[in-house]
């Protein structure tokens, strides 16, 4: 009797039990189940700064283009074509020369450029994650701007605040004027 009970106690175990597999399953879904997490909000903070690099160089090109405009404009003006509409904004760079920006709604601005009563160029620019777009014209110590603001919107599911996000372009900033043109080539006063 004393050698058979030696021999069940000192025979070794080969493989693992039941209990030890469900452990073992159970760590491994866990650790599955965290990195699917993860993964989801990796892939949230991916698309998130993917629309805010689109919406940054969207508002980069936009603003270059409207300053551009702007500073080059001897006139500005509101122009409101249809009252459903917002009101636009009518720029004269020069004679027989008109540049209308026309907020189209849903982060839309309509750039159309017309000489001698023709189209010559138009276009689009699109602000990804943004809602309203509004111009208009302000005076700051004397001096004329046009000023395009943009509402930016959250992305579903955040409550982030709505943040306005303004261009200002001075008005004829690059337009000199008779008497400084003048001055400047060496002419008399």
């Amino acid at each position: 009797m004393i050698r058979a009970n030696q021999r069940v106690l000192g025979r070794r175990r080969r493989g693992i039990t039941i209990i030890e597999t469900l452990v073992m399953m159970t760590g491994v879904a866990v650790l599955l189940g965290m990195t699917v997490i993860v993964l989801q909000l990796a892939m949230k903070l991916e698309a998130d700064s993917r629309g805010r690099l689109d919406r940054a160089g969207a508002l980069g090109r936009l603003a270059r283009q409207f300053r551009s405009d702007v500073h080059a404009a001897s006139g500005v003006e509101i122009v409101t074509t249809d009252p459903k509409r917002q009101p636009g904004l009518r720029i004269a760079p020069g004679p027989n020369r008109s540049i209308d920006y026309q907020p189209q709604g849903d982060g839309k601005l309509a750039r159309v450029d017309t000489v001698g009563g023709k189209v010559a160029s138009r276009e689009t620019f699109i602000v990804p994650q943004s809602g309203a777009v509004r111009l208009s014209l302000r005076e700051l110590d004397g001096r004329r701007f046009a000023v395009v603001e943009v509402d930016t919107i959250a992305r579903k599911n955040r409550i982030d605040p709505v943040r306005t996000l303004e261009i200002l372009g001075s008005v004829g900033k690059d337009v000199r004027s008779p008497a400084s043109k003048a001055k400047t080539e060496g002419g008399k006063p």
